[in-house]
């Protein structure tokens, strides 16, 4: 099988995605500005929008969009954030609805990260 990755990480051992097997696997995208590093500001639901957003570049680049996602893990620091995480999700996926799975964990990559996103998306029409 070709795998192809898409934009390796100059901070890291890692790309922001791999197509493989007609399917984009996203890494795990946090709530910051990928260009500055900035993290966004306004909590958890301005991060979850900012990641989204961060998604919605990285599925583009590969050939892919929102409609395309058939699944999605959200990786959350506090389960009080959920509800407003939800709403901003929900605004991306109104009627499409993936496969989602919440996990609760204690520390995500930096302490200032409230939240990291991971979706996997089909290629094409």
């Amino acid at each position: 099988m070709d795998v192809r990755t898409l934009n390796p990480s100059p901070a890291g051992p890692f790309s922001e995605a791999c197509i493989a097997g007609g399917l984009v696997f996203t890494s795990g995208m946090a709530g910051c500005d990928m260009r500055t590093g900035a993290v966004a500001a306004g909590g958890a639901a301005a991060q979850a929008r900012q990641a989204l957003e961060n998604l919605r570049q990285v599925l583009a680049g590969a050939g892919s969009d929102f409609s395309k996602v058939v699944k999605v893990d959200l990786m959350l620091r506090r389960r009080e954030d959920a509800a407003a995480v939800d709403a901003v999700y929900a605004e991306y996926f109104r009627t499409h609805r993936p496969a989602r799975c919440w996990k609760f964990v204690s520390d995500v990559i930096a302490p200032e990260f409230l939240l990291e996103i991971e979706m996997v998306a089909a290629l094409g029409g």
